[in-house]
């Protein structure tokens, strides 16, 4: 019965919550500026995945290549959405720098360390640690009040918060999940706070898309 709960949470709950924030980037579009379209860019490519993985793992098919493959579009899409936000030279040279190094360590990833049917829990703690960063460099610039639109940074807190829960709880899940035993208790606690921040995630971002105002 609790596998049964943890499978339905896991395999279908937890995938279905990017709707709550891909229904206001779909409906709300119009009016977005271009910080708030790619965030809408990256909930399409999320809402994509995440059925790809479902109906591949409900059909006992292995989903990891595309795991791997949308852990890098991932990064990309929002390290591209935290450039347009900082809208600062000397961050979109680190940024534009950090995506195709990140592709190599992708790739050297499944070449050397974990091959593309497995999970990809090297290159998913870098990529949680490099974004958990971006959202309290922008935490910062905000406390100073300088840069960007205000108008969009006072909806973008939501969404930044979002970021930071999700990716700061990502980061230490996944740097330490491979010293978890799989079956043990707190495996199943940390696989469903980790689905649970990612929800937060998905309510924090609607909430930015749904308060902004043009």
């Amino acid at each position: 019965m609790i596998k049964d709960w943890r499978v339905f949470y896991l395999g279908v709950v937890v995938p279905a919550s990017v709707v709550i924030p891909f229904i206001p980037a779909v409906t709300r579009y119009s009016v977005f500026p271009r910080e708030l379209r790619i965030l809408s860019w990256f909930l399409l490519v999320d809402f994509v995945a995440n059925g790809i993985n479902s109906l591949l793992a409900f059909n006992l098919i292995n989903n990891m290549p595309v795991m791997h493959t949308y852990t890098f579009v991932e990064f990309a899409i929002l390290a591209i959405f935290y450039r347009a936000v900082f809208a600062d030279e000397k961050m979109s040279r680190v940024i534009n720098w950090l995506i195709p190094a990140f592709f190599g360590i992708c790739v050297l990833n499944v070449l050397f360390f974990q091959d593309i049917f497995t999970f990809c829990t090297y290159t998913k703690s870098i990529e949680a640690l490099i974004m958990a960063i971006f959202a309290v460099v922008l935490f910062m610039r905000d406390l100073d009040s300088i840069g960007g639109d205000k108008n969009v940074n006072a909806v973008l807190a939501y969404a930044n918060t979002g970021i930071l829960i999700y990716f700061s709880g990502s980061f230490l899940w996944f740097a330490a999940c491979n010293l978890v035993p799989g079956g043990s208790v707190l495996s199943f606690i940390m696989w469903i706070l980790h689905a649970t921040f990612l929800v937060v995630f998905y309510i924090l971002t609607a909430i930015t898309l749904w308060k902004y105002k043009k």
